[in-house]
C-alpha cells in the first residue's frame, strides 16, 4: 500500500502554514509566538456553537421511545403475573390474571384523567370565547 509523497512521519501540506498547537499550553499564545508570525498577536479562538432547538418532531420522538419502554415494562409485569384473581366491580364480578386487572385498572384510571382533561380545556375554551365576545361586541345593523 502506497502512501503518497508524504510518507508516514512527514507533515502533511495541509497543516504546513499552521502555527503549533502545543497542548496544556492554556490559550495557545506561547506556540503562536515562537513561530515568528503576524498571527502570533491573535489569540485562537473556538467555533461558536451550534444549536439546534427542538422541534415537535423530537418532542414525538421522545414521547414514541418512552410510550415503547413503558409499554414493555407493562408487557413483562403482565407476563410475569399471570396467576388469576377473582375481581368484583360495581355489580361485575370475573376471574382475569392479576397483571391483566392491573392493565385495566391503569387504563381505566388513564381515561378518567383524559375525561378531566377534556372537561378542563372545554372549560378555558368557553371563557375565551366569552372574553372575545366581550372585548370585540359584533355591530348590528341599523333597523329600516
Amino acid at each position: 500500500m502506497a502512501r503518497g509523497a508524504e510518507g508516514i512521519g512527514a507533515p502533511c501540506a495541509f497543516f504546513a502554514g499552521m502555527p503549533l498547537m502545543v497542548t496544556g499550553a492554556g490559550d495557545n499564545e506561547l506556540a503562536m509566538a515562537s513561530m515568528g508570525d503576524e498571527r502570533a498577536t491573535v489569540p485562537a479562538t473556538s467555533p461558536p456553537e451550534l444549536k439546534v432547538p427542538r422541534t415537535r418532531t423530537s418532542g414525538a420522538l421522545v414521547a414514541v421511545v418512552v410510550t415503547l419502554l413503558v409499554g414493555l415494562l407493562m408487557l413483562i409485569f403482565i407476563l410475569q403475573n399471570g396467576t388469576s384473581q377473582r375481581m368484583a366491580f360495581l355489580w361485575l364480578h370475573f376471574t382475569v390474571p392479576l397483571g391483566v386487572g392491573f392493565l385495566l385498572a391503569g387504563i381505566l384510571g388513564g381515561l378518567l384523567v383524559v375525561l378531566i382533561g377534556i372537561a378542563r380545556i372545554a372549560q378555558i375554551r368557553l371563557v375565551a370565547r366569552r372574553h372575545a365576545r366581550a372585548e370585540h361586541p359584533q355591530i348590528q345593523p341599523p333597523l329600516n
